[in-house]
């Protein structure tokens, strides 16, 4: 991670001043501090372990508010993983068996421009 990773620098302020539970910390958040630590925490996890780590980890509890906070990026690959977000909090509804390979070969593929889009978000807002 660079100084410039305006995603990051966001997310570790909150985390610099803030303590607490996920499912605590996260409604107590607003506006580009909860994008930051939605999207960020994702990025990280699903990155070092896949999908089935974040979900495992407890991240997904708050799967509808990062697909709330990945519809405010614009690009096609954000777009292209919160299907994926999407598709995989439909199965965890139905409480469905769900192998996560597939999206973490699709995610591995599309995480460099995923990556510089939310970078692009979160800079123009900075």
């Amino acid at each position: 991670m660079e100084m410039t990773d305006f995603m990051f620098r966001l997310r570790d302020e909150v985390y610099d001043n803030l303590e607490g539970e996920y499912d605590i910390l996260i409604p107590s958040l607003k506006g580009i501090h909860r994008e930051a630590v939605l999207i960020g925490d994702f990025y990280e996890c699903v990155n070092r372990g896949g999908f089935r780590d974040w979900v495992e980890s407890g991240y997904a509890i708050k799967i509808n508010e990062l697909q709330e906070a990945l519809g405010s990026v614009q690009g096609v690959a954000v777009k292209r993983v919160l299907s994926m977000v999407k598709n995989l909090n439909s199965r965890i509804k139905n409480e469905e068996e769900f192998d996560c390979s597939f999206i973490d070969i699709v995610f591995d593929d599309l995480k460099t421009v995923f990556y510089e889009e939310v970078e692009e978000h979160f800079k123009n807002r900075d």
